[in-house]
């Protein structure tokens, strides 16, 4: 017997209340991901990337100063450090899925 496909809309609003439980309710999940990411709308979320990522290193500036060995602060940090450089001057944070998308490509992931 062959079936109708599930609703697709009611299969993004399932996703959406998982991840939002998941990773406890953030604006990331809430306002970026579908309305910008998803879709593809990347320059009208509205915090550009070279802030984010000056912010991931004052992170990382201030756990070195303080002595503290954390990696996962590292690797953040230069990640974000190298799609500023990888991704056009003016992008936003959000365009960090496309420097994923593109070193997912290029690695063969």
């Amino acid at each position: 017997m062959m079936t109708s496909p599930p609703d697709k809309t009611l299969h993004l609003k399932r996703d959406d209340v998982m991840q939002n439980i998941s990773t406890g309710r953030n604006n990331s999940t809430e306002n970026k991901l579908k309305q910008f990411v998803l879709n593809g709308e990347f320059r009208k979320a509205g915090f550009s990337l070279d802030l984010m990522a000056k912010e991931v290193a004052l992170a990382k500036s201030l756990s070195s100063s303080q002595g503290l060995d954390l990696p996962c602060v590292k690797e953040v940090s230069d990640l974000w450090s190298a799609a500023r450089e990888g991704l056009e001057k003016d992008a936003d944070h959000t365009e960090i899925f496309s420097y994923l998308e593109m070193l997912a490509v290029r690695d063969g992931a």
